[in-house]
C-alpha cells in the first residue's frame, strides 16, 4: 500500500506507536503460508440456503461414539456458540429466533461429548453436502471439514469486552459466513495460531485497524513470533472440552506438558492439574472452572507479549482492556481497587443527581440512577 493511502491505526495514545513498532518488526505472519492455510466464510445464511445446501432447524446434533471416532455430523456453528478460546460457550434455546436466545454453557457439568444446539442442519443428502463442501488446496484437497479449524466472529465489535473472538471447531462441522474459519495444513501451526489470537495483545491489534468486519486480508497480516510449549498447553487445555478433540489432544501431545505450573500460588489453582495430565484425552485434561480458564487466558496474554519483545508495562498501561462487569464477577478478576471503584461510582450519580431546577419542574420524579444503580450493587474487588 502506497504511504499516501494507507489506513491509519484508531490509536488513542503515542506510547501505543511502540506497541505497533514491535509487531511491524516480526519476521513472519499468517499470509507467509502460503498453501498452508485456508480461511473462508463457509455458508452463506440467505444462499446456501435459496441453494438447498441448509435449511433452518434448531436441533440437537447427532455425535457418533468412540467406536466411530467421535464424528461430528450435522452442526453448524454460529457467532454465539463460542467464545475466546471457548468452543462451548452458548447453545441455542429451543426457540432461537433472535441473537440473545443462546444460553450459557456450564463447562463444569457439560457431558464429555456434548454438542451445543445447532440453528441450521444440512438440507441435502451427505454426499451432495460433502460435494458442495469447500476443499483445502493442498494435497488431496480433502473437504475442510476433515480439519480441526480456528473460527472467528467475522462481525468485530470495537466497544465490547473483546473484538478478536475465536476458539477451535470439531472436525465435521460446519458455520455460517458471519463467522470465518481457518484451517491449517499443520496441527502446531492451528494451536500456534489459536494461543496467539486469544491474547489481549492481538485483540488490541485487530481493534488498531478500526474495521467492522473480519476477513482473510486482515488474518494474514498477523504475526507468527516464536512459541513454546506453555502456549501449546494452555491453548489445548481451553479448547479440547469434549471426546470430539480428543484426536488432535493426541498429535499435540508432548511429555513434558505434565511438569507445566501455574505462575501464582493459588489453592483455587492446583499444579496436580497439569502433573495428571495424559496422552490420551480425558475429561480432566480440559480447564473447566471459569477461575482457571481466566488464570489461563492471563498467562496467555504475558507468553504472547513475551514472544513479541513488549514490556510489562506496554502490556499492564498501555494495552486497552474493556473488560466487562459480568465478567468480572464471575472470574473474581482484580480488576479496579475498591476506592476507585467508589470514586467511579460517586462521579457517575453526580452527574445524574436531580438538580433542584429540574426537581421543581417535575416533583414527582425519581433519581432514575437510584433505580438503576442503587450503591449496594457497586462491585468491590479488593474484599
Amino acid at each position: 500500500t502506497a504511504p499516501e493511502s494507507a489506513r491509519l491505526p484508531a490509536i488513542h495514545t503515542q506510547n501505543l506507536v511502540s506497541v505497533l513498532e514491535k509487531f511491524a518488526r516480526q519476521p513472519q505472519r499468517l499470509g507467509d503460508l502460503q498453501g498452508e492455510y485456508y480461511a473462508l466464510e463457509m455458508w452463506h445464511e440467505t444462499n446456501a440456503q435459496k441453494e438447498n445446501t441448509i435449511r433452518r432447524q434448531t436441533t440437537f446434533p447427532p455425535s457418533i461414539g468412540e467406536e466411530q471416532g467421535n464424528e461430528v455430523k450435522n452442526l453448524i456453528l454460529s457467532g454465539p456458540h463460542f467464545f475466546v478460546g471457548n468452543p462451548l460457550n452458548k447453545t441455542s434455546r429451543q426457540v432461537c429466533t433472535l441473537s440473545s436466545h443462546y444460553d450459557i454453557i456450564d463447562l463444569t457439568t457439560s457431558p464429555n461429548d456434548y454438542l451445543p444446539r445447532t440453528n441450521y442442519v444440512p438440507d441435502c443428502d451427505p454426499i451432495e453436502y460433502r460435494r458442495r463442501t469447500p476443499k483445502v488446496p493442498w494435497g488431496d484437497k480433502n473437504p475442510v471439514t476433515n480439519f480441526y479449524r480456528f473460527v472467528a466472529r467475522r462481525q468485530l465489535s470495537q466497544s465490547g469486552e473483546r473484538t478478536f473472538i475465536g476458539a477451535i471447531m470439531p472436525k465435521g462441522s460446519a458455520h455460517v459466513h458471519p463467522v470465518i474459519s481457518t484451517t491449517f495444513k499443520n496441527s502446531e501451526q492451528l494451536i500456534k495460531f489459536t494461543g496467539l489470537s486469544s491474547s489481549i495483545v492481538y485483540d488490541f491489534y485487530i481493534k488498531t485497524t478500526g474495521k467492522s468486519d473480519l476477513y482473510e486480508s486482515i488474518l494474514r497480516l498477523l504475526p507468527l513470533p516464536e512459541t513454546d510449549r506453555n502456549l501449546t498447553i494452555r491453548t489445548l487445555a481451553l479448547n479440547c472440552l469434549t471426546t470430539h478433540y480428543a484426536e488432535l489432544w493426541q498429535d499435540c501431545w508432548q511429555p513434558e506438558f505434565s511438569q507445566t505450573q501455574w505462575s501464582k500460588p493459588d489453592p483455587r489453582l492446583p499444579n496436580t492439574f497439569w502433573s495428571h495430565l495424559t496422552p490420551t484425552w480425558q475429561r480432566n485434561c480440559a480447564l473447566r472452572t471459569d477461575y482457571s480458564r481466566r488464570q489461563a487466558l492471563v498467562e496467555i496474554d504475558v507468553l504472547v507479549s513475551m514472544a513479541l519483545g513488549l514490556t510489562l508495562e506496554e502490556l499492564n498501561y498501555h494495552l486497552p482492556r474493556p473488560i466487562s462487569r459480568h465478567a468480572t464477577i464471575r472470574t473474581g478478576n482484580l480488576l479496579r481497587p475498591k476506592r476507585a471503584n467508589r470514586l467511579h461510582h460517586q462521579q457517575r450519580l453526580s452527574r445524574c443527581r436531580l438538580t433542584p431546577q429540574r426537581q421543581q419542574k417535575n416533583p414527582n420524579r425519581r433519581n432514575y440512577h437510584h433505580r438503576r444503580y442503587p450503591p449496594h450493587r457497586c462491585v468491590s474487588t479488593d474484599d
